[in-house]
């Protein structure tokens, strides 16, 4: 998965330099043909994903891994998207990779996800007003993100 299409254009790219098999939803392409080719031809070995298409409401048991190719700020974004792959249905493994640029706010992103509660936690109301408060982020969350110290006045 990625929220960028140049991302994914540059996933293609060195998936077909190095003869690996797959099928990308993009542009117009239509989901349930991008999804019956990946299903059914038994060579295909990646299916690469718009966040924005690609992560509400499908079953991907079919695949074991989920490759998150950068960070979200909303958490929750991206456990939508591992839980296309991590269903009750799901028979094998499944294998969660996040890449992270060392150095960058990709890494402060990734803390901040561990410092935050689990998505697991509460009651589907207490989920719903964690995912809402996720779209905004407090002075702390940001001052955390870019290392800038917080402080007392600012609101």
């Amino acid at each position: 998965f990625s929220v960028w299409d140049d991302m994914l254009s540059l996933l293609e790219k060195a998936f077909r330099a190095n003869d690996i098999r797959f099928c990308r939803l993009h542009g117009q392409t239509n989901l349930e043909s991008t999804l019956a080719s990946f299903r059914q031809c038994g060579d295909m070995r990646a299916l690469l994903l718009p966040l924005s298409r690609g992560a509400n409401g499908l079953n991907l048991v079919e695949a074991q891994h989920v490759f998150l190719v950068e960070p979200l700020l909303n958490s929750a974004v991206e456990a939508q998207a591992v839980g296309r792959v991590h269903r009750m249905s799901q028979l094998r493994a499944t294998t969660v990779h996040r890449f992270i640029v060392a150095g960058t706010v990709e890494e402060a992103i990734h803390k901040s996800h561990e410092r935050a509660p689990s998505e697991s936690d509460g009651s589907p109301q207490k989920r719903a007003k964690q995912t809402n408060e996720a779209k905004c982020l407090s002075w702390d969350q940001l001052s955390f993100l870019f290392s800038v110290p917080a402080t007392d006045d600012v609101e």
